[in-house]
């Protein structure tokens, strides 16, 4: 005896129980994700020339292309020139040469800020 069995019917995929698996990734990532700034770095942009009177009473440095901190022209290490800048209250302006990762200018500016100087100006270096 043969019988008609109905065609079996694929079963259809829930979208119930995908529906909450998608909202408990989407509150997970909430949750886990900061949208907090980790560490600032407070910048004044340089901008036009600077009187002549008060270009001799800054510290000029650079970070060289190289990742180096130098006293800017003489090329002398950059450390005892912040001590004496700190001492005596100086203004600081770092210029950035061309092609220096982000990662050195935010280690130098850094250093800068703990020798404990305030006024802190950063500017971009020229192309050649």
């Amino acid at each position: 005896m043969i019988l008609d069995e109905p065609p079996r019917r694929r079963p259809a995929i829930g979208l119930t129980s995908l529906i909450d698996v998608i909202f408990i990734l989407i509150v997970f990532f909430m949750l886990v994700s900061s949208f907090d700034h980790y560490a600032t770095v407070p910048l004044t942009v340089a901008s036009g020339a600077q009187s002549a009177e008060r270009i001799d009473k800054i510290l000029a440095l650079e970070i060289l292309s190289s990742g180096d901190l130098v006293v800017a022209e003489t090329n002398e290490p950059a450390e005892p020139a912040l001590a004496r800048a700190h001492k005596n209250a100086l203004p600081v302006v770092v210029t950035i040469a061309p092609g220096v990762s982000t990662q050195d200018t935010l280690t130098h500016l850094d250093q800068i800020k703990a020798t404990g100087i305030t006024a802190l100006t950063v500017r971009p270096g020229r192309r050649s």
